[in-house]
């Protein structure tokens, strides 16, 4: 057996991307200068890092983390290799995941229902959340991409890039509320029961296409995503 880290990791200097937004401080309680033990609190914002949305995230009303059925996020994987087939700042179209596709079924795996479907762009190499690059000139998916993934009925699609464009989002902060969803390729998804996995990274040290992957959230009531521990097994 094989475990395949695929978490970013948080720290205190990521906190530099939307205004008001914290994503990881460390309150220290109890430390070695003061006690004999370490303690401490912590902030974070709960799409910072590799995270999981659920559909509280974009759908009002929808399902918040701690009513998810753990197991969406617990299964097999597949990845769809769209590395050399996809550019910066460029869209992902159905022609792309159609080529992905058959290079999945030529190395003798396929798509089953309900499995977690990975794209793997290898965009994470660039990843931070203060870099502009990675934030802003991503290749992105379209409702077309989308509507392919949904025909697949995956339990989860996971990502190694930022889905959609992010500057969509940024641009609705401190104005007011927007007049409509900065993200709709999220609210398809989560509207459509596929949940989100979130800034993957470490794709290309996997060797299978099919692997078993996990990436449980925290059973926060109320909460509409959480930061994850995820993880990949080759068995």
């Amino acid at each position: 057996m094989r475990v395949v880290d695929l978490t970013t990791v948080l720290n205190e200097g990521m906190n530099q991307v939307y205004p008001g937004y914290v994503f990881l401080r460390m309150i220290p309680i109890l430390n070695y200068g003061n006690h004999v033990i370490m303690s401490s609190n912590v902030e974070v914002w709960l799409h910072a890092g590799t995270h999981v949305d659920a559909p509280l995230h974009v759908v009002a009303g929808g399902d918040a983390i701690d009513e998810v059925d753990l197991s969406r996020f617990v299964r097999e994987a597949v990845i769809l290799d769209l590395t050399g087939l996809v550019e910066a700042s460029s869209p992902i179209l159905r022609g792309a995941l159609d080529k992905a596709y058959q290079g999945l079924r030529d190395e003798g795996e396929d798509i089953r229902e309900g499995d977690i479907i990975v794209l793997r762009t290898d965009w994470s190499v660039k990843y931070s959340p203060a870099s502009r690059e990675y934030r802003e000139t991503a290749p992105y998916l379209t409702e077309e991409a989308v509507d392919w993934l949904l025909e697949r009925k995956p339990s989860a699609v996971g990502f190694d890039f930022p889905e959609e464009r992010i500057t969509k989002l940024a641009e609705t902060l401190g104005g007011g509320k927007p007049k409509e969803n900065p993200l709709p390729l999220h609210a398809k998804l989560l509207g459509n029961g596929v949940y989100l996995i979130e800034h993957l990274t470490n794709l290309n040290q996997l060797s299978r296409r099919r692997v078993i992957l996990a990436a449980a959230p925290l059973k926060i009531r109320g909460a509409e995503g959480s930061p994850v521990r995820a993880f990949a097994i080759e068995i």
